[in-house]
C-alpha cells in the first residue's frame, strides 16, 4: 500500500473520524481502518457502537489496507513539517511515513481483524436539513438519562408523522420534547443512542441547509453528512408513554423572558452544589417570580418581574434540571404551565409548539420567603 495525500485533508478526516475510536481490550479498535480506492483513501473508526467513514482524496500507487493506532497516527500527521504525506506500507504491516524530511515507521495491524462496519439494507430513506437535526437534538439531549436502569431512555426518541418530526428524552426527573415540520406523512419510530447523536452533532452547522441523509435500519441508522457516514445501532425496548406523562391541565401561566428567569435561578445557584444540595423555592405570584435557596454554607434570593394568571403557586426545584430545560429554549419568550406544588413545571414557546420541556419538583420544607 502507498497514498499520497494532503496533511490539511487527512488531519480533518481522521479528527473527525476519531469520535468513534474509544480506549477498549481490542487492540484493533483503538486503530483508524486505511484502506485505498480509485483516486480515494478510505478512512473509518468503529467502537462496536459508533462506526464514523469518510473519505478524501488521494494518490494511490499502491494498493491496500492497514489498521494504524488512532492516536498514534493522528499526533505524528499533525506534526508533519510539509503540506504532502506519503503513507507507505509493507508486507510486514509496517507504516512508514514521510512529509518531506520527517520520516516515521509504525507498526500497523492487519486489516482483516477490523470488524466489518454495520450496514442498513431495505431501510426507509428520510432527508431532514442539518440545522433541523441539530435542533431537535440540542433540544432535547440534556434530558437523556446519564445512567442505564433504563437503557433505552440512554437515547432521544424519534417520531414521525403527519408532516412533523418530534424529538424525546426522558430521565425520570425531566422530559424534553422538540417538533419540527418534515415531509414524512408514514408513521415511524427509532430510538438513537445519544453518544452516536453526539459525535453527529459536532458536523452539523447551526444555521445548515444542506440535507442530511437517514438510513432507518432494523436494528442501525446511518446517517450521511457531507462526505461523512455515521452508523450507530438503535436501542429497543419500551420507552416511557410520554404524551401520559404531560399534564393535561393547569392552574397557573407564567409568560417571562427567557434570559431573565435563567439568569434568576443562575444568581442564587452559588449556595449549591454537588455536596450541599438543596431545592430552589420559586413563588409565582403577584406579577413576579421569587426565588430563594439556603444550605449550610449560605442563602441566596432574588426576584423579577413577569406576567401571571392564575392561582399563586410555590413549588421546589433541582436548579441545574431548571437552568437546562432554560437553556434549551431558544427563543426571547416562554410561557410556563403551573398545577399544584407538586406537578410537573411545563415550559413551552408563547407561540406554537416547536418545544415543550416538562421538570419535576422537589418536595418543599414547609417555610416560605
Amino acid at each position: 500500500m502507498k497514498v499520497i495525500c494532503q496533511k490539511t485533508d487527512l488531519i480533518t478526516a481522521l479528527t473527525n473520524v476519531s469520535g468513534a475510536i474509544s480506549p477498549s481490550t481490542m487492540e484493533v479498535l483503538e486503530g483508524f481502518y486505511l484502506l485505498t480506492e480509485p483516486d480515494n483513501l478510505f478512512i473509518a473508526g468503529y467502537n462496536l457502537e459508533v462506526g464514523i467513514s469518510t473519505r478524501i482524496f488521494a494518490r494511490i500507487e499502491k494498493r491496500g489496507s492497514i489498521v494504524l493506532n488512532a492516536s498514534l497516527l493522528l499526533n505524528i500527521i499533525k506534526k508533519l513539517p510539509e503540506d504532502q504525506v506519503c503513507i507507505e506500507v509493507d508486507d510486514r504491516n509496517i507504516a512508514r511515513i514521510t512529509s518531506g524530511d520527517a520520516e516515521f515507521s509504525v507498526v500497523g495491524i492487519a486489516s482483516d481483524v477490523f470488524p466489518e462496519l454495520p450496514s442498513v439494507t431495505d431501510g426507509r430513506t428520510v432527508t431532514i436539513k442539518e440545522s433541523i437535526l441539530k435542533t431537535l437534538v440540542r433540544q432535547t439531549r440534556f434530558a437523556v438519562a446519564k445512567t442505564d436502569s433504563n437503557p433505552v431512555h440512554t437515547g432521544i426518541l424519534f417520531e414521525l408523522e403527519n408532516g412533523k418530526v418530534t424529538a424525546v428524552a426522558v430521565d425520570g426527573y425531566r422530559l424534553a420534547l422538540a417538533t419540527q415540520e418534515l415531509a414524512w406523512d408514514e408513521y415511524t419510530r427509532f430510538i438513537v443512542p445519544e453518544k452516536g447523536l453526539a459525535e453527529i452533532m459536532k458536523m452539523l452547522k447551526d444555521d445548515g441547509d444542506d440535507l442530511v441523509t437517514i438510513e432507518i435500519g432494523r436494528r442501525n441508522l446511518m446517517f450521511e453528512v457531507g462526505r461523512y457516514t455515521y452508523v450507530t445501532r438503535l436501542l429497543d425496548g419500551d420507552f416511557l408513554d410520554y404524551r401520559a406523562a404531560i399534564p393535561a391541565s393547569h392552574t397557573t401561566t407564567v409568560t417571562v423572558n427567557t434570559r431573565s428567569v435563567a439568569d434568576l435561578i443562575d444568581r442564587i445557584s452559588p449556595v449549591i452544589s454537588d455536596r450541599l444540595r438543596s431545592p430552589v423555592r420559586c413563588i409565582f405570584a403577584d406579577s413576579q417570580i421569587k426565588a430563594s435557596c439556603s444550605t449550610a454554607i449560605g442563602t441566596a434570593s432574588d426576584r423579577i418581574s413577569a406576567k401571571i394568571e392564575g392561582e399563586r403557586v410555590e413549588i421546589g426545584f433541582n436548579n441545574r434540571f431548571l437552568l437546562d430545560a432554560l437553556k434549551a429554549c431558544e427563543c426571547d419568550e416562554i410561557k410556563i404551565a403551573l398545577g399544584s406544588s407538586l406537578s410537573p413545571m411545563k415550559i413551552l414557546p408563547v407561540e406554537g409548539d416547536s418545544f415543550l420541556f416538562l421538570v419535576l419538583p422537589v418536595r418543599l420544607k414547609t417555610e416560605t420567603i
